[in-house]
């Protein structure tokens, strides 16, 4: 009988000894892999900020120099309109002054060479050839004047139509260069937005299938490590008592 209770407290102390190991051991495991989990979370966290910080950086950027490069689109258009219109304007008041001097010029000569007929008829014929003279002036100069209006009244429609002509060039480019760029921004913005959530996604997902791998890792290394203290307590026992 004593010995038989010196076998069983014997057991007592190697199951105890057993299981504070087995405590120990599944202790420390657990904190290790507890361990690895945080920092594998921490390491995909900083990852994906970081990520999410260099997309939106270079959005940014993209986003700014396609706006200068509009702005400077814009003005050199509007600085090319300006000078189209300031040569057509000049080009125009030229042609305007040239075909009043000639018209005025052309009226002068002819009066003058009228007065001359006139002079010479009345000298050498009668009254009545003097009369129809004038009357033939008369109708010379209402001519000139009448194509002299003309000329200047064509010289100005030309212009208004090449003014107007400039215009809506213009306006057609600056709207045409305005709504090309606006596209280009929206659809480098969208492909930004698209790339940072796949990114994220893609983070985030691997994060969960490594907690999910190293839970099941703790989980099955306790389940064994249980099993083993088990099998070994038993062992001990049968062999003690035999």
């Amino acid at each position: 009988m004593c010995c038989i209770g010196s076998k069983w407290k014997y057991i007592l102390v190697v199951v105890v000894v057993v299981v504070v190991v087995v405590v120990v051991v599944v202790v420390v495991v657990v904190v290790v892999v507890v361990v690895v989990v945080v920092v594998v979370v921490v390491v995909v966290v900083v990852v994906v900020v970081v990520v999410v910080v260099v997309v939106v950086v270079v959005v940014v950027v993209v986003v700014v120099v396609i706006v200068v490069l509009v702005v400077v689109v814009v003005v050199v258009v509007v600085v090319v309109v300006v000078v189209v219109v300031v040569v057509v304007v000049v080009v125009v008041v030229v042609v305007v002054v040239v075909v009043v001097v000639v018209v005025v010029v052309v009226g002068v000569v002819v009066v003058v060479v009228e007065v001359v007929v006139v002079v010479v008829v009345v000298v050498v014929v009668v009254v009545v050839v003097v009369v129809v003279v004038v009357v033939v002036v008369v109708v010379v100069v209402v001519v000139v004047v009448v194509v002299g209006v003309v000329v200047v009244v064509v010289v100005v429609v030309e212009v208004v139509v090449v003014v107007v002509v400039v215009v809506v060039v213009v306006v057609v480019v600056v709207v045409v260069v305005v709504v090309v760029v606006v596209v280009v921004v929206v659809v480098e913005v969208v492909v930004v937005v698209v790339v940072v959530v796949v990114v994220v996604v893609v983070v985030v997902v691997v994060v969960v299938v490594v907690v999910v791998v190293v839970v099941v890792v703790v989980v099955v290394v306790v389940v064994v490590v249980v099993v083993v203290v088990v099998v070994v307590v038993v062992v001990v026992v049968v062999v003690v008592v035999v």
